[in-house]
């Protein structure tokens, strides 16, 4: 990774933060983004190979002046990676329009703007990678989360859809869709029983350190997509979809144990 440079959206918390740190271990050049920018100061030290933003992902007009300001640092950006997204557990008719809007304007608009104008980019430099976390949840649906469920759908098919068109300019784009990972959205999820089928995998989540083998194997092999632990169940759902309703029930009441199972580890 060494003099490669590296955009990371999300980087003051969970996958973002883990990453960060890996790339800074290995001498990489990063721009660390986050909106949670204090907190990004506290975590990390500016440096000759680390540059910190502020940046609220549905704003178009930040995501310009930060990659900007990395490419009048740095030269040019090698990879720009999609990392931050939000969950509100909620049943659908129940959520607030504002859990929709920020979910939808995080997730997908987030991921969507930074995809274009990094491509924008790598296209006048002729080579980049684009790495877009999607999810599990956006290959089987997951009722209880159904509005992130149904963004991680589209993240995953707009990333795949800018891996054909790109490929042509020598531009990388990968989805990264992992289960469940013990980050700050598995803390929104573990008291609400509306996420019960979140917990359907078992008790034994991912890591970001996880996360991050599986993004760093992305960055290796360039492929289009990676899932982390086995796909086969949702890709088998979303062929398949009419079993999703035969199998509710018993997934809730499973994932619902589950779900139970950790909170009383967290709160013994």
């Amino acid at each position: 990774m060494k003099g490669q440079v590296f955009f990371v959206t999300g980087a003051a918390s969970g996958i973002g933060h883990c990453v960060a740190t890996r790339l800074i271990a290995q001498n990489a050049k990063v721009a660390l983004a986050d909106i949670q920018f204090d907190t990004l100061r506290m975590q990390f030290d500016v440096s000759p190979t680390v540059q910190l933003h502020g940046l609220d992902v549905t704003d178009p007009t930040q995501w310009q002046e930060a990659l900007t300001a990395t490419v009048a640092a740095y030269g040019r950006i090698d990879v720009v990676l999609n990392i931050a997204g939000v969950l509100y557990p909620n049943w659908i008719h129940a959520a607030p329009l504002s859990e929709i809007d920020r979910q939808v304007d995080i997730n997908i608009k987030g991921v969507m703007y930074g995809t274009q104008l990094a491509s924008k980019l790598m296209m006048e430099q002729g080579a980049g990678h684009i790495i877009n976390v999607a999810s599990m949840a956006g290959m089987a649906p997951v009722p209880g989360i159904g509005i992130y469920s149904a963004t991680k759908f589209a993240v995953r098919g707009f990333t795949l859809a800018a891996a054909m068109e790109l490929q042509e300019h020598g531009i990388a784009v990968t989805a990264i869709s992992p289960t469940l990972v013990d980050t700050p959205m598995l803390d929104a999820q573990i008291e609400r029983e509306e996420a019960a089928v979140s917990f359907v995998g078992g008790t034994n989540t991912l890591t970001p350190d996880d996360v991050a083998d599986g993004i760093f194997k992305a960055l290796r092999t360039k492929r289009t997509e990676i899932c982390i632990r086995n796909a086969f169940l949702p890709k088998l759902a979303t062929v398949f979809p009419g079993l999703n309703g035969l199998m509710r029930k018993a997934a809730a009441a499973l994932g619902d144990r589950n779900r139970r199972r950790m909170l009383a580890k967290r709160n013994p």
